[in-house]
């Protein structure tokens, strides 16, 4: 038995690509930790790294307390379930279960003994001397499950194993990894990219996105709180209904599209945070079960919305309406063709089987107003009244993806920050590039920290901070003159190519090129 914690963890792989960035996980011993996210996250190659099958690139990763960065698979007592099943055709269940204790020349007696056990947990005793051709696809799930309990590893690593199954054995075999789970109470790692699978297995769950952990919590809080818009589009189905709002007076209102839906007292009271953003505009989230169909009697707040689609599910009816209102699309959150599918202003609402609804229809929904959520459209954080912080101390907003907005603001504080005196050019040219590269905005925020205050605090007229302002923006980050420079060198050698009968040409432009440069890097620096 053992725990499973990473700090810092990076996997850069020789192409430069950033597979996994900042990791910090901690799973406790017995516990069913879940990565999920979207296909390209980072999920696989993060338990691959757990595994010994991929590198670590940089931090540390324990098991059981000692740090194994540089062991191999076998030093690290795990047991890995693939999605693939990896079974060996020519050979029976027993055998497959079995053959881990064979390569360790353990008594056959013994190995026996341990493979009956696993079948009995797994309910394949009948199956033993069947090769796994005969088998169905749960069962051959169960017999690399069993292959990897026999080993009675400190930690299991699953590999989106239930992905090949169809629908309906799915839902039995996730039953059946929890029960198995729960007996041998061994430190679990499970990776999935369906949010259905992490939400009802999982003991904690951490969603991922572009290499980068989003949040972790136990599934309910995900649902209820999620940190930002990405964790909320991703978490539910049907996905929560995002869409751009404005703020009304004194957060008595919000303003979606052409409609204006009431805010109640209790809303400003309870997250007073809300008033900071008066006037200005918002993303609100509303869960498709908090849109009910309002009786004709109900006078609380309302949505109006057009029916497109009727789903009738038996137990509930899944309507499918548009507002007038720009639809929030989380990156990633869908896949391309989904998104692509999706109307503007589209929502989803969950109704009782019995309301009279037929597409054409303008149907008014109640809001349940209590269970509305709000996020910046910067950062794309929740608004709350306290920052939260994650398990392992990390900050909610460092690890959000930064947009080209994020960037350009970033490199206006720069601009400013050069223009009343804050900074040189060279740390200008130098802080500019990093911030055109950068990917979250936490790495913006350590740009920009120590010039936050200073930069608007300095006064100075008008032409002087004109007369002052940064060439950089040009060409990515580096300054206007050094495009230039480029430019006369990539002259001087297209000339060395097509007119190899003039070479001074190449050479006055290669002279010009460098003697700019020079007059450049001895200009004192303001």
């Amino acid at each position: 038995m053992a725990t499973v914690s990473m700090d810092k963890v990076n996997k850069v792989y020789e192409n430069g690509f950033h597979a996994v960035k900042d990791m910090d996980m901690e799973v406790a011993d017995g516990e069913f930790m879940v990565l999920v996210g979207p296909s390209g996250c980072g999920k696989t190659t993060t338990l691959r790294m757990v595994a010994g099958l991929e590198d670590v690139t940089s931090g540390t990763l324990r098991i059981g307390g000692k740090v194994v960065n540089d062991g191999t698979p076998k030093e690290r007592d795990i047991a890995m379930v693939f999605q693939n099943y990896a079974l060996y055709p020519h050979m029976t269940v027993a055998e497959n279960i079995g053959f881990a204790l064979k390569l360790r020349h353990l008594p056959k007696d013994q190995i026996r003994a341990k493979v009956n056990e696993a079948a009995k947990i797994l309910d394949l005793t009948e199956w033993l001397d069947r090769k796994p051709g005969l088998l169905s696809g749960g069962q051959r799930q169960r017999v690399a499950m069993g292959r990897a309990i026999v080993r009675e590893p400190s930690v299991f690593l699953m590999d989106e194993p239930l992905s090949n199954l169809d629908a309906k054995l799915r839902v039995q075999m996730r039953a059946e990894v929890q029960r198995i789970q729960r007996r041998i109470n061994v430190a679990t790692i499970y990776v999935t990219h369906d949010q259905i699978e992490a939400m009802t297995m999982g003991d904690r769950v951490i969603v991922m996105r572009d290499g980068m952990l989003q949040q972790v919590d136990t599934p309910q809080n995900l649902y209820d709180s999620p940190d930002n818009v990405f964790v909320a589009a991703f978490i539910g189905s049907p996905a929560m209904n995002l869409y751009d709002a404005v703020l009304g007076e004194d957060a008595r209102s919000i303003k979606l599209g052409s409609q204006q839906v009431d805010l109640p007292d209790t809303v400003a009271i309870k997250r007073p945070a809300l008033r900071s953003y008066i006037g200005k505009d918002v993303v609100v989230g509303m869960r498709p079960e908090n849109l009910r169909a309002a009786s004709p009697d109900y006078t609380g707040p309302t949505l109006i919305g057009n029916v497109e689609l009727v789903e009738a599910l038996g137990s509930e009816l899944v309507v499918h309406f548009t507002i007038d209102a720009n639809r929030v699309l989380a990156e990633g959150a869908v896949d391309q063709d989904e998104a692509a599918a999706v109307k503007d202003g589209e929502g989803v609402a969950r109704v009782v089987p019995d309301t009279r609804v037929k597409p054409g229809d303008k149907l008014p929904f109640a809001v349940d107003i209590e269970d509305m959520y709000f996020f910046d459209t910067e950062t794309d954080l929740a608004i709350r009244d306290l920052a939260r912080k994650r398990r392992n101390g990390m900050a909610d907003n460092r690890w959000i993806r930064a947009s080209d907005q994020d960037r350009e603001n970033a490199a206006e504080l720069l601009s400013e920050a050069y223009a009343v005196g804050r900074l040189g050019r060279e740390e200008l040219d130098k802080r500019a590039t990093a911030a055109y590269s950068a990917t979250t905005w936490g790495e913006l925020r350590d740009l920009t920290a120590d010039l936050a205050l200073a930069a608007r605090r300095t006064a100075l007229p008008s032409a002087a901070v004109a007369s002052r302002r940064a060439p950089w923006r040009t060409h990515r980050g580096l300054p206007g003159q050094m495009t230039w420079i480029y430019a006369l060198m990539f002259g001087a050698c297209l000339c060395g190519m097509i007119a190899p009968l003039a070479p001074w040409v190449t050479a006055v432009l290669m002279a010009v090129a460098l003697l700019l440069a020079a007059a450049i890097g001895t200009q004192p620096v303001p």
